[in-house]
């Protein structure tokens, strides 16, 4: 039985073990899937979001990557002009490998500042991919202040949506209306129509938004009522006896699950799904609530899914500044002043930026 040590780290409620490998292997390729059930586990191990992992880049760990786990392409050591400096791994509890994370690449951040002190670095992302991208990390000018740059935010392809739709938009983000029948708690089955847009900013998302404007808006109006029930914070205390404040939670719940049904949901790998609406489109002020696949689950917050959310906006004209706050919902039921902020730079570029904590760190028998 092996002692493997490891750090908690956490931003505005999104929390994560991490593994620290950048001097030296902790885990197999193998073990690594086995080891994320019990990071990831509250009752058996430590318990998180998501389990990461940060290896130093090498050619020949990359190569080792694509010989156990099947993805990466063969030319991996001539991908990129400079060589990265850190390989970033996130896994889900059933040990199969994400995408992205960017609340998780500002925890990563903050420890290689702390315990590195370095201040930026290259960072391999969407590793389980045959395109993965370099994302740059930095430490921020202020204390405790850390930023990721995600890049451009793009539509959707396949294979991670396998529907048609209609492009809108410079950036040709993709918009689809979504029809199912939804089981209501008084048992009968009622025809729910959502309607949304297909972003790619790290991870795939389905945004569902609603404009400040009631004549901007191209929700369909039987939804409006429903995003404003999920989104307003007095309908969302969990200690309230109030039989609809249950419902609104149970039907974003719902939605997520119906959208991830692997066998039947039009996305075969999983979408991630943000319910959002514009609260101050002159300041660019945005609620939001955060479903991810892969954990299939409400999160406090989502990185990827607050640039995707704020992406939409601006492309959709819904807001008139490219510098946004959101506001998670959930995350602020526990406190009042969360916020998430993101702006796109002149290069087209989405950055998110955030204060993440290191809570504890330990060593667990595995």
């Amino acid at each position: 039985m092996a002692r493997i040590k490891f750090y908690k780290y956490a931003h505005l409620g999104n929390h994560f073990v991490l593994i620290d490998e950048l001097r030296g292997k902790l885990l197999s390729e193998i073990e690594k899937k086995s080891f994320s059930a019990i990071a990831t586990d509250p009752c058996h191990g430590i318990g998180s979001d998501n389990f990461l992992c940060i290896e130093a880049y090498s050619p020949e760990q990359m190569r080792m990557i694509r010989k156990v786990r099947g993805y990466l392409p063969e030319e991996i050591d001539r991908i990129w002009n400079i060589a990265p400096d850190i390989i970033f791994r996130i896994f889900e509890p059933d040990g199969s490998e994400a995408l992205c994370c960017g609340n998780g690449l500002l925890c990563i951040a903050k420890h290689i500042y702390e315990h590195y002190a370095m201040e930026k670095a290259l960072v391999v992302t969407e590793v389980p991919t045959k395109n993965p991208i370099v994302r740059t990390i930095l430490a921020g000018e202020k204390e405790d202040l850390y930023r990721v740059k995600l890049g451009p935010a793009k539509k959707l392809l396949s294979p991670l949506v396998h529907i048609s739709c209609v492009e809108v938009g410079n950036s040709g983000f993709l918009k689809r209306t979504l029809p199912f029948k939804i089981k209501g708690i008084d048992g009968l089955h009622s025809e729910l129509i959502l309607q949304g847009f297909l972003v790619y900013i790290g991870e795939p998302h389905f945004v569902i938004i609603k404009s400040a404007k009631s004549s901007e808006n191209t929700l369909p109006s039987t939804f409006q009522s429903i995003v404003d029930a999920m989104l307003d914070p007095e309908n969302e205390h969990l200690n309230s006896g109030d039989k609809k404040m249950t419902q609104n939670g149970t039907l974003f719940h719902t939605i997520g699950s119906i959208l991830n049904n692997r066998r039947s949901s039009p996305f075969a790998h999983g979408i991630n799904i943000n319910i959002a609406r514009v609260e101050d489109k002159r300041n660019a002020v945005i609620s939001c609530r955060f479903y991810e696949r892969g954990i299939n689950k409400e999160t406090s917050t989502c990185g990827t899914g607050a640039v995707a959310v704020a992406a939409t906006a601006f492309e959709m004209n819904m807001i008139d500044k490219e510098n946004v706050t959101l506001l998670p919902v959930k995350e602020r039921r526990i406190n009042e002043h969360a916020v998430i902020k993101v702006w796109r730079d002149n290069d087209d570029n989405w950055w998110l930026e955030g204060k993440p904590r290191a809570i504890y760190e330990g060593i667990i028998n595995f």
